[in-house]
C-alpha cells in the first residue's frame, strides 16, 4: 500500500534545533515507512542550515514531479501568527502544495507529517480503516485554549486522495486569501478552518502524545528514565526538547 502513498513534510528551519528535527524526520520516514514516497516542502530555510541535511532540492515554483527530494519555495511569505511582517499563510501554501502534488501524481493516499513531528502510527492500518469506514481523513484530536471541542492536528493528517479532490480541499482552504486569526472578528486559525472544511468526514484518532511545549514532559527535567517511561506510551510527539524527540525516535 505504501507504493500508493505520498508522505510530505512542511518545513522551515531557522536554527540548529530545526535541523536536528528534520534529520529525525528523514530517518523516521526511511526506517518506519521504507516503501513510501516522500517529499519535503521548504519555505526558504536558511541555506547554511539546509546544506547540513545533505539532500537535494528543486524549485517548488517549477512544479517538478520529483520524489524523495526537497521542494523549496524561492521566498518565505511568513505565517499567520501576527508577528511576521508579511503575515501571509506560508504553512498553508506548503500544505496545499503537498496535497496538490499527491493529486497530480496519482497517489491514492496523501499523508502530511510536519517536519517537527515524529510518529509511530501504523499508517497502513489507518488507511485500511479509512477505506472500511468511508471516512476521508484521519488525524489525532487536539484541544486548543478558548476553542470549543476538539480540532484537527494539522501536523499529522492521513488523507484519501479521492476525498480531498471531491471536496476541493485546496480550493476551500484558499491559502492566498488567509487572514491572521482573530476570534473577535470570527477569523479562524488554520486548524479550525480545516476542521470545518472536513467536518464529520474526519476520523479523530485517539493517539497518546501530542504537542509538548513543556506541558507533557516539563516535569521530567533531566530525569531521562522518567521521560522515557512516558514517551514510550506516545503515538506521536512534537514541539518537544531535542533530547525527548531523540528518545521517541529511538523507540
Amino acid at each position: 500500500m505504501f507504493n500508493q502513498t505520498l508522505i510530505f513534510g512542511t518545513m522551515y528551519m531557522s536554527n540548529q534545533y530545526h535541523v536536528e528535527l528534520v534529520r529525525l524526520w528523514l530517518n523516521m520516514v526511511k526506517s518506519k515507512y521504507p516503501d513510501a514516497f516522500w517529499i519535503l516542502i521548504d519555505s526558504r530555510s536558511n541555506i547554511d542550515l539546509f546544506n547540513q541535511l545533505q539532500i537535494s532540492r528543486v524549485a517548488a515554483e517549477r512544479r517538478i514531479d520529483q520524489l524523495n527530494i526537497c521542494h523549496t519555495f524561492h521566498d518565505n511569505i511568513g505565517h499567520l501568527s501576527g508577528m511576521h511582517p508579511r503575515n501571509k499563510d506560508g504553512w498553508g501554501r506548503a500544505f496545499c502544495y503537498g496535497v496538490e502534488f499527491g493529486i497530480r501524481n496519482g497517489f491514492e493516499n496523501i499523508v502530511h507529517i510536519e517536519s517537527d513531528v515524529l510518529t509511530r502510527i501504523d499508517i497502513n492500518k489507518v488507511i485500511s480503516n479509512l477505506d472500511r469506514t468511508g471516512k476521508g481523513v484521519a488525524c489525532p484530536k487536539v484541544n486548543l485554549p478558548g476553542v470549543q471541542g476538539w480540532i484537527i492536528e494539522t501536523g499529522l493528517m492521513i488523507m484519501k486522495t479521492s476525498f480531498v479532490k471531491r471536496i476541493d480541499l485546496i480550493g476551500k482552504y484558499d491559502w492566498k486569501n488567509s487572514q491572521v486569526p482573530d476570534a473577535e472578528k470570527g477569523i479562524d486559525n488554520p486548524e479550525q478552518r480545516l476542521t470545518k472544511i472536513i467536518g464529520d468526514r474526519c476520523w479523530g484518532l485517539d493517539v497518546p502524545g501530542g504537542r509538548d511545549e513543556g506541558l507533557l514532559l516539563g516535569d521530567c527535567g533531566t530525569d531521562i528514565r522518567k521521560a522515557y517511561d512516558r514517551i514510550k506510551t506516545y503515538g506521536y510527539l512534537t514541539h518537544a526538547a531535542i533530547e525527548h524527540m531523540q528518545i521517541f525516535a529511538n523507540l
